[in-house]
């Protein structure tokens, strides 16, 4: 089984239902497990119940990577990509949207009661009040559910919330914007392996740097001489938490933007501010 996931991860199968298929259809993944063919579920439940030793795997395999000399550590590249969840951003449910749903329901409820007492009073009418009770409790029984995600928003202090898949989180990405997960990867400089890597429920990569770099040194053994990634990771109170013996390369995002063209640097801007030593006084 523990063959089966690596192998799986190496080749960007990660979700048990892909890899029990492969198990089915892909010669290699057949030979790979000696023609068993595990259930979905058993895939699950083995990568849930030994975590921490399949990461310590992961772990071990980078270390051989260095004793093999294809990493060396020495400059660690970080991004972000969204990978989407196995989830409609539908069912993803913000403090506005519960309002609003919530308002129309009790518009809804007020309404199938009203109805229910004015078949009631037409004491000729012989319709049953059956499928009217009916929609009036389910009506209810929504309600209820909502009321719920505002009061999980509430205690989460989260924007909003999925509940189909509570973590993931409303992002925006080259297809649009969808249910996903933001895969922080830190990639070797020398033959572009992947050192480490995790899925965080964050929409950008803000206050990652550190978090994502301090991973990294520890399944390397050692802290990287350089540690390179874009604008978007740019936020000085995370960057003050990354050591004086790293040197990071990081453009701020308005020098970013000024590359794009989208905001040209003002003469004033302190993008333009150069130290001369000779002028203190």
């Amino acid at each position: 089984m523990l063959k089966l996931i690596i192998y799986g991860y190496s080749y960007g199968n990660r979700s048990s239902r892909r890899l029990e298929r492969a198990c089915h259809h892909n010669l290699s993944f057949i030979w790979l497990v000696s023609g068993l063919k595990p259930d979905y579920r058993t895939i699950a439940r083995f990568r849930s119940e030994y975590k921490e030793a399949i990461k310590n795997v992961l772990k071990q395999s980078v270390r051989l990577c260095i004793k093999l000399d294809l990493v060396e550590g020495n400059t660690l590249f970080l991004d972000g990509s969204k990978f989407r969840a196995n989830a409609s951003i539908k069912n993803t449910w913000t403090d506005k949207k519960c309002e609003e749903y919530l308002e129309k329901i009790s518009k809804n409820i007020d309404r199938l009661v009203d109805e229910a007492e004015r078949i009631d009073r037409q004491e000729e009418e012989k319709e049953s009040l059956v499928k009217i009770k009916k929609e009036l409790m389910d009506r209810e029984k929504l309600k209820a559910t909502i009321q719920e995600i505002v009061k999980t928003l509430q205690e989460t202090r989260k924007s909003s919330i999925n509940t189909v898949d509570p973590d993931c989180v409303k992002a925006k990405g080259r297809q649009g914007t969808h249910a996903s997960y933001n895969a922080q990867m830190v990639v070797d400089e020398k033959h572009g392996l992947i050192v480490s890597s995790e899925a965080v429920s964050e929409n950008n990569d803000l206050n990652q740097f550190h978090h994502q770099l301090k991973q990294a040194s520890a399944v390397i053994g050692d802290k990287p001489k350089i540690a390179c990634s874009d604008s978007g990771y740019y936020s000085l109170e995370d960057l003050n938490q990354v050591g004086e013996d790293i040197k990071v390369v990081m453009p701020t995002q308005k020098q970013a933007q000024k590359e794009n063209g989208i905001h040209p640097v003002k003469p004033f801007d302190k993008e333009r501010f150069r130290y001369d030593s000779s002028q203190d006084e």
